[in-house]
């Protein structure tokens, strides 16, 4: 089941790469974070009055949002266990705590409970979860191509304990400094509200580190985790602009509100990229079984009606087999064996047996020839119809499904459901030879319909998924012959069967560049 997962595009943040409409939606929300920066810089200075009760509410926010987010991203680790997979989580684990800690260092909080901090604990704390984070992301974006590697060790779970313990030291032993020896820090602050030369270094430090971070994310392949902490990174230096620059670190300010907003805005983008990942792999894996299920449920009632017929129709021809053989062994039993009755009961035993042949061929054929009547049919509207029901799994997949019929090719004759169920046959196997082929090639099924010469129209379906070397395509019609790994090898010989009993020719030939071709050949009406 795992490695069934892993097969499924978008599902780890770590590998799978980003598609157009995440890299969209990554640009728009970093052009819109902009947006907001250049709207508050004329108002940036603007105080506001009686919002210092706010601040706890942001700090809890931002203590749960990458709480959670440390705990999805260790999750990803714990199924597809790479290494580097740490870091992000210890990232967020270590801020999130961190938040707390800060929070708990103003002196509403910190006097009740007989601490005294002081400014310098306070900044100490702030300036500690601002280079700290960027830091463990750095390492990640240096570290993750070259431990992309599952980890074999088997202490998956041990090495997640590590990390959460190792972050929870880390939080606990800078609040150990920033409470009990806040006298031994480096003075980053004169007053409550006044910063020192030295508090300068920090900010421009984490503007030099998240430029270094989004370079290196940028540079190396990219994943969906990837684009995502480069809109985190833009957002934290949208953080420190308005908090340290625009504002000059005025505390309370329109600024320094709309800074603390980008940096749970920033808090959150992980978040609600893996929420939103995992829902759409639910989603994928519902429609999965629900698909799967429809399908056993369609060949279980495929097998009831065949053994229904099967037991309803032999049953017959071979009670009257075991009546007549009876009634020749009384004959023969008799003190003068009546040899006509005898030879009459096994002529009955004769014809019986060759009904129940019949009866078994009858059944056999039922399922090529649903109906015996051929009649003239648009083969436009059955592609058409073929492609409404294949499209569902087709977009599933990302497939572009192209269908036409030359004016020539309107007109066939034959039996309309079974050519669709033929072409539909066709289009599911070119779906599946596409989605095993590179996620970057071209996805496209082509369906046409051409004529050939005044009495055959050939349809051919084409893709460009795999393809078939000459030897696959010469055995692909017989009976059980399979290249798929839970495939029965029925499909294409039923469709031979069917295109062969309307008096046509089913073949396949290679596609260029790349892919199938499979067509086969109806008479004109």
């Amino acid at each position: 089941m795992k490695r069934q997962i892993e097969t499924l595009p978008g599902v780890f943040l770590l590998t799978a790469r980003p598609g157009s409409a995440q890299v969209r939606t990554a640009v728009g929300v970093v052009v819109v974070l902009l947006l907001v920066l250049m709207t508050a810089l004329p108002f940036a200075n603007t105080m506001t009055s009686n919002t210092a009760f706010i601040l706890p509410a942001y700090a809890m926010a931002v203590l749960v949002v990458e709480l959670i987010t440390a705990v999805m991203l260790l999750a990803q680790f714990a199924v597809q266990p790479s290494p580097s997979l740490l870091l992000p989580g210890a990232a967020y684990t270590f801020s999130g705590l961190m938040i707390f800690v800060w929070m708990m260092s103003f002196p509403d909080f910190a006097t009740p409970l007989g601490l005294d901090p002081g400014p310098q604990g306070t900044a100490f704390l702030a300036a500690l979860r601002r280079l700290v984070f960027p830091l463990l992301l750095l390492a990640y974006a240096l570290s993750k191509d070259r431990g992309r590697g599952a980890d074999r060790s088997g202490r998956v779970w041990i090495r997640i304990a590590a990390t959460l313990v190792g972050s929870t030291i880390a939080v606990a032993l800078s609040a150990w400094i920033a409470f009990e020896h806040n006298t031994a820090l480096p003075k980053l602050m004169i007053s409550e509200t006044e910063v020192n030369a030295l508090w300068r270094y920090v900010p421009a430090s984490a503007l030099v580190i998240y430029a270094l971070l989004i370079a290196s994310l940028l540079r190396r392949r990219r994943s969906i985790l990837d684009l995502w902490l480069v809109v985190v990174t833009c957002s934290l230096t949208l953080e420190v602009i308005l908090l340290f620059y625009a504002t000059g670190g005025t505390r309370f300010s329109l600024g320094w509100w709309i800074g603390r907003s980008c940096g749970l805005v920033s808090s959150s983008v992980v978040l609600v990229a893996l929420l939103a990942e995992t829902t759409t792999l639910y989603a994928r894996l519902a429609r999965s079984a629900a698909e799967e299920r429809r399908v056993r449920e369609s060949r279980l009632r495929a097998m009831e009606a065949m053994s229904a017929t099967l037991a309803h129709e032999i049953n017959q021809p071979l009670t009257s087999i075991s009546t007549n053989a009876a009634a020749g062994l009384r004959w023969l039993d008799r003190s003068e064996p009546d040899l006509t009755e005898a030879r009459d009961a096994l002529s009955h035993i004769i014809a019986e047996g060759k009904r129940a042949g019949d009866v078994v061929t009858g059944i056999r054929t039922m399922f090529k020839k649903s109906a015996r009547e051929h009649v003239a049919f648009d083969l436009g509207s059955v592609l058409s119809d073929s492609v409404t029901q294949s499209q569902d799994a087709a977009c599933r997949s990302a497939i572009a499904i192209e269908c036409g019929a030359s004016e020539g090719a309107r007109f066939a004759k034959g039996n309309r459901i079974q050519i669709s169920q033929v072409i539909c046959n066709l289009v599911a196997n070119a779906i599946d030879a596409i989605t095993l082929g590179p996620p970057d090639a071209r996805r496209t099924i082509r369906i046409r319909a051409e004529p050939e010469g005044r009495d055959f129209v050939v349809i051919s379906v084409s893709d460009t998924g795999i393809g078939m070397d000459p030897e696959t395509r010469q055995s692909i019609f017989e009976p059980f012959y399979t290249t798929k790994p839970n495939g029965m090898g029925m499909g294409l010989m039923f469709s031979q069967s069917i295109v062969e009993a309307h008096g046509g020719q089913i073949w396949a030939d290679a596609n260029r560049p790349r892919g199938s071709i499979v067509s086969f050949t109806l008479p004109i009406r």
